[in-house]
């Protein structure tokens, strides 16, 4: 048991360093692209297209994924009165709840996100404009960031229910 811990524990390290790369890069890309885009437009009058199209398309793959890092790093936005207030058992059984609730609406992203590019590989829809890519691509952020919240509420209902039975705190 201890080596699967441990396996996962690499696994979701693994996800969540690769997932935070690829978010600055797409970030730091999309800002470099529009600051070319703006320089040539200003200075010579030129515009490229994919400059302009490309970040606003691609900045999906940057915030959806990020959802179940930000919940797994508990930087997600909470309010603090009800958690301080609770000792022991009682906290922990709030976060526990907070997980199942976390892990109801991670699921029901992630079937939305599956039934959408289902949907949208099934129509053959394209993006219009100077990028021609499948729309259904671009969707693709939305079960990648379902599954990876709804991986991450697992984690902490599972460390939660650890907690409980152990009676620590988290």
């Amino acid at each position: 048991m201890e080596k699967v811990k441990i396996l996962y524990e690499k696994f979701s390290y693994t996800l969540e360093k690769t997932f935070e790369v690829v978010a600055a890069t797409i970030l730091g890309g999309a800002a470099l692209m529009i600051s070319v885009e703006v320089i040539t437009r200003y200075f010579f009058g030129k515009t490229f297209g994919v400059l302009e199209e490309g970040p606003r398309l691609f900045l999906c793959f940057a915030i959806l994924p990020m959802f179940g890092i930000i919940y797994k790093r508990k930087r997600h936005i909470n309010v603090e009165i009800l958690p301080d207030r609770l000792r022991g058992r009682k906290k922990i059984f709030l976060m526990l709840v907070i997980d199942l609730a976390m892990i109801a609406g991670s699921s029901i992203f992630l079937i939305a996100g599956i039934q959408g590019v289902r949907a949208l590989y099934n129509s053959g829809i394209r993006v219009v404009g100077v990028l021609d890519l499948p729309q259904f691509w671009l969707m693709l952020s939305i079960p990648i960031g379902g599954g990876i919240l709804l991986l991450y509420s697992f984690e902490g209902m599972l460390k939660d229910i650890t907690s409980l039975l152990l009676q620590t705190e988290r």
